[in-house]
């Protein structure tokens, strides 16, 4: 009798070993819970905090801080048990920001083409799950997630016009000039079917354009450029919008799309440009 208990006493507990299930007696994996699962909670007003090896769920709520500062535990090349130990961090203050350190000589690997670094700034309303790995050397800690919870800027129209000119006449840019804030825009026809797009600002702001095109024309159907371009201060002048070839031509189907920065009043208008073989016209917009 005594031998049959024991034999069934090993098979209870190499049953325990491979699969526990907790509120379910159908364990798919070495744990399976059927319910939902906490962990420790704990909420750091000043700092540095030493981050303890019990601890899974910390929030930083900033106190009398300038900055916040917690520290990872140490891991040691030996101890392959702490390997998989995960911590949740997150920044609850408005405006402070907290560091997340390792040990004196280990680091943070990110993955990718980015460094292991010793440590990672979370900036407020930013959250982090951060794991021990097993490798053999200074890397210890895994970033495995990074969460933002920020809102983005909101971009804004400010002013707006719209101007459209028939193709099969002849400009100037002074003739054809609209004006919006600082931004002067005008259109040069050089021929009733050829023709470019010009600007000037009358703060004698330096700027930088930033120009897609796309047009259906001479049999390319589709095509598209990207040009960025410095121009400099030049307040007498119109300054050419370099758009790829510059020439806008008749015969095209083109959309063009500009950003204008002006650099001294931090101004940026964009232009949208359409044209066919009968108009060209441009929509101006001011935007933050």
């Amino acid at each position: 009798m005594k031998k049959i208990i024991v034999c069934c006493l090993s098979v209870i507990s190499y049953t325990i070993q491979a699969q526990i299930g907790v509120n379910t007696p159908d364990a798919t994996s070495t744990l399976t819970v059927n319910g939902s699962i906490s962990g420790k909670y704990l909420e750091v007003g000043t700092t540095p905090y030493q981050i303890q090896e019990d601890d899974y769920n910390i929030a930083y709520s900033g106190g009398n801080d300038t900055k916040g500062l917690f520290i990872l535990p140490e891991v040691k090349d030996a101890d392959l048990t702490f390997a998989g130990r995960a911590y949740y961090i997150k920044n609850l203050t408005e405006s402070k920001t907290l560091q997340i350190k390792t040990s004196a000589g280990q680091s943070i690997r990110f993955g990718g083409s980015l460094e292991a670094q010793p440590s990672i700034n979370l900036l407020p309303g930013r959250y982090i799950a951060i794991v021990a790995n097993n490798s053999i050397g200074q890397a210890k800690w895994d970033l495995n997630l990074l969460g933002v919870e920020e809102k983005l800027p909101e971009v804004k129209v400010l002013e707006y016009l719209k101007t459209d000119l028939p193709f099969d006449k002849m400009y100037t840019e002074d003739e054809s000039a609209v004006v919006m804030g600082n931004l002067t825009l005008g259109f040069e026809s050089f021929s009733r079917d050829t023709g470019v797009l010009k600007f000037k600002l009358k703060n004698n702001s330096s700027a930088i354009t930033y120009s897609n095109r796309a047009h259906l024309g001479s049999g390319i159907v589709g095509n598209s450029e990207d040009r960025k371009y410095y121009h400099s201060s030049d307040v007498e002048n119109w300054n050419l919008l370099n758009i790829g070839a510059s020439n806008i031509v008749r015969s095209y189907y083109e959309i063009i799309v500009i950003q204008i920065i002006a650099y001294d009043t931090n101004e940026i208008y964009r232009v949208s440009v359409f044209t066919n073989s009968e108009r060209i016209t441009y929509f101006i917009e001011k935007i933050n």
